[in-house]
């Protein structure tokens, strides 16, 4: 399906697709100026096969924007609703959701609008507010925000990103702050079931940090 809509001036903009029925795949583009197809536009969605897409402009161009939904598996017909908004500000979620206080606390936003005038706000259940100290705006569509070490309680919070002169996206899912915590590194080696003397083979090594502290990125040597 192809849809054709006004941007009336130049904002960010976001593009959500819902579909109930979970079993089917979706994709979803948009372009400015002209159709888009699946190799040729200006955004595109970013979780692949889902019933659910978003797509984010950082700063959509006034004018005419195409919007394509494309259903690349849907078993029974279905379904869906498509909207499509333009606002100074959007948030799309923050990582992590769970993290320590024993060491500064840096927290990662997507959305788009982020600027040098953006902060971010916990707000804890009695109304105290922790405003971050630190905020970047790494990108049009990426934020980081850094609270100092043992500066917020251990609780749950609610977060919040403003924007003057009044722009305020209260996120739906809370932040867990636990007293201490750690950073905890996992390793894994995936090997194939044999390896040919003279075969090419690949050999995955796999980590992760599964503790409640950031960690620089490790640098692995498999031997």
């Amino acid at each position: 399906h192809l849809f054709r809509m006004t941007v009336p001036m130049g904002k960010p903009m976001m593009v959500t697709l819902r579909d109930p029925a979970a079993g089917d795949h979706n994709e979803l583009y948009a372009k400015f100026g002209a159709p888009p197809t699946r190799s040729d536009y200006d955004a595109r969605f970013s979780i692949p096969a889902s019933p659910n897409q978003q797509v984010v402009v950082p700063m959509a161009t006034l004018g005419t924007w195409y919007i394509l939904v494309y259903g690349d598996y849907v078993p029974a017909p279905s379904s869906y609703t498509l909207q499509a908004q333009t606002a100074d500000l959007f948030v799309g979620e923050v990582t992590p959701t769970e993290i320590g206080n024993s060491a500064d606390a840096v927290l990662y936003f997507t959305g788009a609008g982020f600027d040098s005038t953006t902060s971010v706000q916990l707000v804890a259940s009695n109304g105290t507010t922790y405003t971050a100290p630190s905020v970047a705006a790494d990108s049009f569509t990426q934020l980081r925000a850094t609270f100092t070490a043992m500066s917020v309680p251990a609780g749950q919070y609610t977060v919040q990103v403003l924007k003057p002169p009044g722009s305020t996206v209260q996120l739906p899912t809370p932040l867990q702050i636990v007293a201490g915590g750690e950073a905890t590194i996992e390793t894994n080696v995936v090997v194939p079931a044999w390896l040919g003397r003279h075969a090419v083979a690949t050999i995955y090594v796999e980590y992760a940090n599964t503790g409640k502290m950031a960690m620089p990125a490790p640098l692995l040597v498999l031997h």
